[in-house]
């Protein structure tokens, strides 16, 4: 489907083949903590309910329904799907407008603000996405893991550690192997 909203971020294929770039975004889509991957013969899908983000840690995929990777012709184009934040902030619009009764100046103010940090948001999850597409081209897999998770996860009170096992709490989903190990270290206790 075709949208306004979208935003693409392309780079030509130097000296990787198809295969390496499908499997680095791969690995760094899941640690990034995205919900579904599907890959095709030219493309890799990232899949997610932002309903799911709303309420959580602000992570690279809040308010992204969809991203895409698509690689062919020796250039790779990785595009992002804002209209999930453009629709939200609409229906902000027309509440506020509901809210305020269309007192002019009173809505004026709000839609002043409403634009201000909408704009500001969008050019966040921008710079973030083409970050993160830049960033895996240029170190490949390993540009996310530059945390000592083991650390992280051992300094963890049993309480966030189980909040994180349940879903709970915004974590890279190929780090609660790590989580599990380290409750069941603290049950042996």
């Amino acid at each position: 489907m075709k949208t306004l909203f979208k935003i693409s971020f392309n780079k030509k294929l130097k000296d990787l083949s198809k295969e390496d770039v499908f499997q680095i975004f791969n690995a760094n889509f899941k640690k990034s903590g995205c919900e579904k991957i599907e890959k095709s013969e030219n493309k890799l899908i990232v899949k997610n309910n932002p309903m799911n983000y709303l309420f959580k840690t602000l992570n690279i995929w809040q308010s992204i329904p969809k991203a895409e990777l698509l690689v062919e012709n020796g250039k790779i184009k990785y595009t992002i799907d804002l209209t999930f934040s453009t629709v939200i902030i609409a229906i902000y619009f027309t509440f506020i407008g509901i809210i305020g009764g269309y007192d002019y100046e009173t809505y004026k103010v709000f839609i002043i603000w409403v634009i201000v940090i909408g704009l500001i948001t969008y050019g966040m999850i921008i710079i973030r996405h083409f970050l993160f597409f830049k960033n895996t081209l240029k170190y490949k897999e390993g540009f996310l893991d530059y945390y000592n998770w083991a650390e992280i996860i051992k300094n963890k009170t049993t309480d966030e550690l189980i909040k994180i096992k349940n879903g709970d709490k915004n974590f890279p989903n190929e780090k609660i192997e790590l989580v599990i190990n380290e409750l069941k270290r603290r049950n042996n206790e």
